[in-house]
């Protein structure tokens, strides 16, 4: 029997696992769509993960959505990215104290 070579997952390594825990330590754990504070929030590559290659695992193209926030953006991507980068620059900021 001929086995396939196992497909290593990018997500799975220790890069990720980092800022994904800086992510959630500047957007406090909570969804940064504007007018919803949801908990439960998943990380969001601003600029699609696939797209991207060395945007992947930059703070500045991730942000916290919850659930339903990340699947309206889904497929959407362009249209909300402008407003997206903006809210994940300005938290950025203010975690680094520079209000």
């Amino acid at each position: 029997m001929i086995r396939k070579p196992k497909r290593s997952n990018p997500r799975d390594n220790i890069a990720y696992r980092e800022m994904c825990r800086k992510i959630w330590k500047r957007d406090k754990g909570r969804c940064q769509m504007p007018d919803c504070k949801s908990r439960g929030a998943q990380v969001h590559h601003i600029r699609r993960w696939t797209d991207n290659g060395h945007g992947r695992y930059n703070t500045l193209n991730t942000i916290l959505l919850c659930k339903d926030c990340h699947t309206k953006v889904t497929g959407k991507e362009d249209i909300y990215a402008p407003l997206l980068l903006r809210i994940a620059a300005q938290n950025e900021s203010k975690q680094n104290g520079n209000n």
